[in-house]
């Protein structure tokens, strides 16, 4: 670490400040420079005047990368998802057909699973790879429905609104609804809630 001397006191250069700000320094020198800051007001003075600069000079870029990652988005979303609500659309009077023989045609269930405590009950799930949506439906033992909610996350809340009873069976389950029109399963899954 070459260190320029001004009197009696030696700096950072502007090569070290900067190979600072990159991290581009070894750990020994590192070290050396991180304690020089330490002591030293005039190269902390002229570390953040650099970062600032720095900060200046790369922010229209950083608008220009968000510009243009945002209109990338747009054109991806026009280009793969909008074609796929069309098919979607396309296949919405077909019966739906489950996942039949694939070994991954079942969604991977996180919980809950068995007992439950009532109140605060959380449905989550892995996602599927192409899925255009989920529903998820509460019935109980006798097959009547409690609850149902459909939206495009895997991790859904029972509303405080939807009261289990302790005691009885309940049943769950979460259906992907995917690009080709066709569905997967967690299957049915058993909730006993308990007090």
């Amino acid at each position: 670490m070459a260190d320029l001397q001004n009197g009696d006191v030696v700096h950072l250069s502007d090569s070290q400040i900067a190979a600072f700000l990159d991290r581009g320094l070894a750990a020994v020198d590192r070290d050396r420079a991180e304690e020089h800051l330490a002591s030293c007001g005039e190269c902390r003075a002229h570390l953040v005047g650099s970062r600032r600069l720095l900060e200046r000079v790369n922010q229209p870029r950083r608008f220009l990368a968000t510009g243009f990652s945002i209109a990338a988005a747009a054109a991806v979303m026009f280009l793969v998802i909008r074609p796929a609500m069309y098919r979607s659309e396309q296949h919405s009077m077909a019966p739906i057909v489950r996942g039949s023989g694939a070994t991954d045609a079942r969604l991977t269930v996180y919980g809950p699973l068995g007992e439950i405590h009532t109140g605060g009950t959380r449905f989550i799930w892995a996602a599927a790879s192409g899925a255009l949506s989920y529903r998820v439906s509460v019935t109980r033992a006798d097959g009547a429905r409690v609850w149902s909610h459909g939206g495009t996350d895997t991790l859904v809340a029972l509303p405080d609104s939807v009261a289990l009873r302790a005691g009885q069976r309940y049943f769950w389950t979460a259906d992907a609804v995917m690009e080709d029109g066709s569905t997967r399963t967690t299957g049915m899954r058993e909730l006993d809630p308990v007090p």
